[in-house]
Parts: C-alpha cells; sequence; structure tokens
C-alpha cells in the first residue's frame, strides 16, 4: 500500500506539472480573473512554458484580467495563447516562453487586444500570428536575445501603439506576414528590425539602428522615426512621410520621399535603387553612390564626405560645400535645376563621357555657380542656362569637353582650362571678367551668342591658347560674331598657334593706364572678319593677321607693332602708333599720328597731312601729304 501511494502521489504530483495541453477559457467563475481556476474547462490555471491558452468566441466578459483569484495584479506564463473571440488582455503580465512560443489571434475586437495597463514579456522568441485587424498599447519587453516575429496575415492591419523594448535582453522585431504593421510607440529596443514582408510603417520612433527591409516588403516613416545610427538595408521599397537622418542607406530597393527628405551622415552607402519624390538628400558624411535613375525633385545637399552619381539626377538643386565632394559618372546624364559647387576639396567632378544638364525645366534657377573646383572629364558636357565661376575658382575642361551656356550669360572670374577639342560656348553673351582666365591647352571653340541673336564675347582678363602645338582656336561660329577686348583684357596666341573668328569683329580697346592687348606669337596666325585696334588698345605680332574686310584700323592712343618675324596680311589704316619690322602685304595709310618701318610695306604708302612716317626698309609709291623721313630705305 505504501508502494501503490507513492506511486500515486507521484503519479498526481506530475500531472500537477505538466497540465492538459491546451486550456480553454469559460469564466465558469466569473470573475474574468485569469489566476481563478474555475475559470479554465480543465480546472487548472495555465502558468508554465509548456501551457497553451485558448479564448473562443461567447466565452465570457469582453476583458480578461491577468490577475491573482483575490484580484492582485500578477504575471501568468504560457507557451502559447488563442484568442478567437472580442477579449482583451488587461492588467497584469503575460509571458511567453518555451519552444514555438506565440500567441494567435483571430478574433473581432472592437479595442486594443492586449490593454495599456498590462505588459507582454518575452522569456524567449515568439511569434503573433494576426489573422484579423489587430492593436495592442500594453508594452512588450523580454529578458533575454529575443526575437519578435509579427505574422500579420494579408489583409490584416497590425497597430502596436506601447513602447517596445529591449527589458534584460536584446529584442529584435520582425515583420513577416503579408498585414500591414504598424508601430506607433516611442520604440526603444535595440536589436535588429526587419521586414521581411507585407508592410512596416512607423511613425512613431525606433531606437534600434540596423534595419532591413526584404524584395516584396515594405517600411514607411512619418518623420523621426529611425534612430541617428541605423543602417538600412533596402531591397524592398522604403517610403519617407517626414525627415529622416540614419547613417546609411544601402541596397536595390527603391526610397521615396514623400515628402520627407533623408540625410545620410557616416560610413558607405550604395543606393542601387531608384529614389523618387519630391523630398531631397542630404550628404553630411560618408560615401554615397546613386547608382539608379533617381526622380526625386528635392534639393541635393552634400555638406560633407562624397557623393557619386552613376545613374541619374533630376533634383531641382545641387549643393556642394565646401568639404565636400560630388562626382557624377554616368552617360546616361542628369538634368538638375541648379548646381553650386564651393567646393575645392576635390570639388565637383565630371568623369570622363558623363553629362550634367542644369535647366529650369527641373524646378530650379537653371544656374550653374562654381567657387570651388570642377573638373569635367574627356569628353564629358556641363551645360547651363546661366555659367557663374567666380574669383579664385578653376574649372577645368578634359579633351573634347564642353561647357555650354543655354541661356544668357556666362561670366567667368577664375579659371577656366579647356583641353584638346574642348569648347566653351554660350547661347548668350560671354564675359570674361578682370580676374578671369580661360586658356585652350589645344584647338578649341570659343562662341557666345550661338543662338546669334546679338550678344557678344567680353574680356578684360585672359584668354590664351598654349605655345607649340599648331592647335586652332575657332572663335565664334562664323556668323555676326563680336569679340571686345576691354581694359586690362588680353588676348595671346601661343607660338604656331591659329585662331580663326571668320565671322568675328574683334575691337581691341583699353583705357588710359589699362591698355587692352593682343598678342600673336612666333608663327601664330590670327584670322578674323575685322580687327579694329581702338585707343589705349596695344596689337602685338609675330606671326601673321588677315581679316576678310581686309583692313587693320589703328586708332588714335592706339598701338600696332609688327614685329620683325610678323606679317599682316591686309592694309593697314592707323592714326596712332605703327611700328613695323616686318611685312605688311596691303597698302599702308597713315592718317594721324606716326608710323615706322624697318620692314617691308608692300602695297602703296599714304601720308596724310599731320601725319608722319619714318622707313628704314623698303615701301611701295608713296602719297605724302605729311612728312616722310627715309633712312637707309627706298620708297
Amino acid at each position: 500500500m505504501r508502494i501503490l501511494l507513492l506511486g500515486t502521489t507521484a503519479i498526481y504530483a506530475g500531472m500537477m506539472a505538466c497540465p492538459a495541453a491546451s486550456q480553454s477559457w469559460t469564466n465558469g467563475n466569473g470573475t474574468a480573473n485569469w489566476g481563478e481556476a474555475g475559470n479554465w474547462d480543465a480546472g487548472t490555471v495555465p502558468d508554465s512554458s509548456a501551457a497553451s491558452a485558448e479564448i473562443s468566441g461567447g466565452s465570457g466578459p469582453e476583458t480578461i484580467l491577468l490577475r491573482n483569484s483575490d484580484g492582485s495584479v500578477t504575471s501568468y506564463t504560457a507557451n502559447t495563447v488563442d484568442i478567437q473571440s472580442e477579449a482583451q488582455l488587461s492588467g497584469g503580465t503575460l509571458v511567453l516562453d518555451g519552444a514555438d512560443a506565440g500567441l494567435t489571434y483571430g478574433g473581432s475586437s472592437a479595442g486594443d487586444v492586449l490593454a495599456d495597463d498590462m505588459l507582454l514579456q518575452l522569456d524567449g522568441s515568439a511569434e503573433l500570428t494576426l489573422d484579423a485587424d489587430f492593436s495592442a498599447a500594453a508594452g512588450i519587453t523580454s529578458t533575454s536575445t529575443a526575437a519578435l516575429s509579427i505574422n500579420a496575415a494579408s489583409g490584416a492591419e497590425a497597430g502596436f501603439s506601447g513602447v517596445i523594448e529591449d527589458g534584460s535582453g536584446v529584442l529584435s522585431v520582425g515583420a513577416v506576414g503579408d498585414g500591414d504593421v504598424t508601430l506607433s510607440g516611442s520604440n526603444t529596443y535595440t536589436g535588429s528590425t526587419t521586414v521581411q514582408s507585407g508592410s512596416l510603417t512607423v511613425t512613431g520612433s525606433l531606437a534600434s539602428e540596423t534595419v532591413s527591409v526584404e524584395s516584396g516588403a515594405s517600411l514607411a516613416t512619418g518623420g523621426g522615426a529611425l534612430a541617428a545610427g541605423t543602417e538600412l538595408s533596402n531591397e524592398g521599397a522604403v517610403s519617407l512621410g517626414g525627415d529622416e537622418s540614419i547613417a546609411r542607406l544601402n541596397g536595390a530597393g527603391t526610397v521615396a520621399l514623400s515628402p520627407g527628405s533623408l540625410t545620410l551622415t557616416a560610413g558607405t552607402s550604395s543606393v542601387n535603387g531608384g529614389i523618387s519624390g519630391t523630398g531631397g538628400l542630404t550628404v553630411a558624411g560618408g560615401d554615397v553612390t546613386l547608382a539608379a535613375e533617381n526622380s526625386f525633385t528635392g534639393a541635393t545637399e552634400v555638406q560633407s564626405g562624397s557623393l557619386t552619381v552613376t545613374g541619374s539626377l533630376a533634383s531641382q538643386s545641387v549643393s556642394v560645400s565646401p568639404d565636400a565632394l560630388v562626382t557624377f559618372d554616368s552617360t546616361d546624364g542628369s538634368t538638375v535645376g541648379g548646381l553650386t559647387n564651393a567646393s575645392e576639396n576635390g570639388g565637383l567632378v565630371l568623369e570622363a563621357g558623363s553629362a550634367v544638364s542644369v535647366s529650369s525645366s527641373a524646378g530650379g534657377t537653371g544656374a550653374f555657380s562654381n567657387s570651388g573646383s570642377v573638373s569635367v572629364g574627356d569628353g564629358g558636357s556641363l551645360e547651363a542656362e546661366t555659367i557663374s565661376n567666380a574669383s579664385g575658382a578653376s574649372l577645368t575642361l578634359g579633351a573634347g569637353a564642353s561647357l555650354t551656356g543655354t541661356g544668357n550669360t556666362l561670366t567667368n572670374s577664375g579659371s577656366i582650362i579647356v583641353g584638346d577639342g574642348g569648347s566653351v560656348e554660350d547661347a548668350g553673351a560671354i564675359s570674361n571678367t578682370a580676374s578671369g582666365s580661360i586658356t585652350f591647352t589645344g584647338s578649341g571653340v570659343l562662341n557666345a551668342d550661338s543662338d546669334n541673336s546679338g550678344e557678344g564675347l567680353t574680356n578684360a582678363g585672359a584668354i590664351s591658347t598654349q605655345d607649340g602645338g599648331s592647335d586652332t582656336l575657332t572663335l565664334g561660329n562664323g556668323s555676326g560674331d563680336s569679340f571686345t577686348n576691354t581694359a586690362g583684357g588680353s588676348l595671346s596666341i601661343g607660338a604656331g598657334d591659329q585662331l580663326d573668328g571668320s565671322g568675328t569683329v574683334l575691337t581691341n580697346s583699353g583705357t588710359a593706364g589699362a591698355a587692352a592687348t593682343i598678342t600673336v606669337g612666333d608663327g601664330a596666325r590670327l584670322s578674323v572678319a575685322q580687327l579694329d585696334n581702338g585707343a589705349y588698345g596695344e596689337v602685338t605680332n609675330a606671326g601673321t593677321i588677315s581679316t576678310s574686310l581686309g583692313t587693320i584700323s589703328n586708332a588714335a592712343d592706339g598701338v600696332l607693332e609688327n614685329t620683325a618675324s610678323g606679317t599682316i596680311s591686309d592694309n593697314v589704316g592707323t592714326s596712332g602708333s605703327f611700328t613695323n619690322a616686318g611685312i605688311v602685304s596691303g597698302t599702308t595709310s597713315v592718317l594721324a599720328g606716326t608710323a615706322s618701318s624697318s620692314g617691308t610695306l608692300s602695297g602703296d604708302v599714304t601720308v596724310a597731312a599731320g601725319a608722319e612716317l619714318t622707313t628704314s626698309g623698303s615701301a611701295g609709291a608713296v602719297d605724302n601729304g605729311g612728312t616722310v623721313s627715309v633712312t637707309g630705305g627706298s620708297v
């Protein structure tokens, strides 16, 4: 008997320790307390990691209190809880523990299924399987390194307004169903956040800094939702309804800035999916690459770090701060509304073959402004409606590259260096100011008024070709062009080079103390439609000068010097100072002032009353109404 009694006792104790696999709520005692045994069909309260609780329709009140039979608040543990009614849990702590722990919901509660005065505690990983619309205001916490999987069925909406926190563990959260999950609380859990399928909307905030969106899934935020250090991996779709500042963004998923803006602050971001919407992008650190076609129209600001565009941009404005670098490396081309560069630290770079167009059609001003360093690689193109290169700024064009103004005007106060085959053109005027320089290192094109509307090129700085390349600089487009070299301006054609302006009227005129100068190097050639050297203009020729008009005029107070290696293929009409040691092929008319020649005046020479010619070279027939002095030469 003693053995039987012990055996019976052992069996009974075992039954108490391992309650039935599933216990159903009946509210048999009518107290609505979870801890009242009479409220469960087996007469045993579910309270272990092996327990399962079922709460089905028609089984009692809408609110079940997580309390002892005496009404005191406490906690209860279950492996699984299945709610298929209008019931709400309230007033204590529900612990999910054990293998495959979870809560299943398919009911129809009009309010929060988990009330705001209770806590859901995970002692291990657990899954919420939500087959119907579901809301919870309860806090959620963990006591270990655990994962909370929210499996909302397709068409179901699940909302969590309570705080989801780590507790004494580290909690990760994943949306794993095809439904829609919303987190509206100020969540402090620090584990990862994963959107495996369906959608996750965060209208509250996350402290989680590892966020991933898998292919086919979506994440939406309401602004300020993501932690500052967030690493967002996106293979699905992300939509920002407000401004977000995170560390980095990677992946081939799409991003919609509608209307929020995105700031990236650190590390490496490779954004291989398109960014769309009305918001903007700010790079405030790190290295960011945009590899897709991006259609977002807000501003792109690169405050520090670098931005590389291997796809395309359509921003209404792009700005590069002094400590930043922006690189366009795509033949697809980008059209932006405005482009401003203030960086000398690498500045703005267009790699070989890349194209950037700045147009008001993209919502901005259509202006390109540079106060830093800009480099356009071989075959690249940069065009804008208006172009401004500030004093101290530099703009370098590679071989075959182009800088094109499509409106009016192109103003250069800095340095522009043009590689072989490169071009600087504007549909309107080009103004090279006193501090500006435009240097051609090979053949190229310098063309104002490309639409032939009457504007021209004005130079108060320095325009030159480099020596020794036997290169040709084409000036204008052959029709109705003008080039005015003003006070302090210099035009220099390097030795062996040629400037061809067949449709250009070239005017060279300075002021007292600030001459305008034209220098034609040894063996170089200047060919224009017309050359007028005005007052305080200085022309020095060691090559060949020719005009379509056939006459070069040299006004009073102008200086025209043809050196020993120089040839003027035209007639010369001078009222200023004219010195010839080379060859003048046409006639020479000394209308006023003084002229001297130790070279050859091949054509007839006319000296007007009051004018003076001194020659030690040779001259043709002389019609003298002034003074002619011949020293060792022939007339």
